[in-house]
């Protein structure tokens, strides 16, 4: 959560004493929590309420058995306590998502891409108030493992892999109006060699 600096992991790998757990630091304090099994998942996707660094959301990703997931639950750091959401309209993995403020004020969650069957260019926007899902424009080619950044109204993408799943080095961003579509910028990333 950019405003309180908590950073929170949710699971890990199936073989790791991490698995069925999360962990949130804040400000030199880490604190790792076990997760009921009803919630264990690993390859969804995490983002912090916009406005509340005290709740997490995490959407879609694997259960324990390797299914593809659509389940969504919001998360209460305070009060130790999940909370049901509504599902995503299918399931997914390996999907990025941030919080945002929409221009209208109200607090969302933008869920890019990810993979079920193949990779998507689903834009989904989750209205954290209403419990609903909305279409965005498309991303501009079917992707996953985007890192997101909102920043002057206006959201960012960064890499990913593309639909033959190699690693793209463009760098993307939408008015967060959505009144357009995806622009893809002349500015590329640089790997490590």
């Amino acid at each position: 959560h950019a405003k309180s600096g908590k950073l929170a992991f949710y699971s890990g790998s199936y073989n790791a004493d991490t698995w069925g757990s999360m962990t949130i630091y804040q400000g030199g304090l880490t604190k790792v929590l076990e997760v009921p099994t009803d919630y264990k998942r690993r390859h969804g996707c995490l983002a912090f309420h916009p406005d509340d660094p005290n709740v997490f959301f995490h959407f879609g990703g694997f259960n324990y058995y390797s299914a593809i997931m659509k389940s969504a639950f919001a998360y209460h750091i305070k009060e130790e306590q999940f909370a049901e959401k509504r599902d995503l309209p299918g399931g997914m993995c390996y999907h990025s998502c941030i919080g945002y403020m929409t221009t209208a004020g109200k607090p969302a969650i933008m869920i890019v891409g990810g993979t079920n069957g193949g990779h998507k260019d689903d834009v989904l926007e989750y209205d954290i108030t209403s419990n609903t899902y909305k279409n965005l424009p498309n991303f501009p080619h079917p992707t996953n493992k985007v890192m997101l950044i909102e920043l002057g109204g206006f959201m960012y993408a960064f890499g990913g892999r593309d639909g033959d799943n190699k690693w793209t080095d463009t760098v993307k961003k939408i008015t967060l109006a959505f009144d357009k579509d995806w622009e893809v910028l002349d500015s590329k990333l640089k790997y490590a060699a």
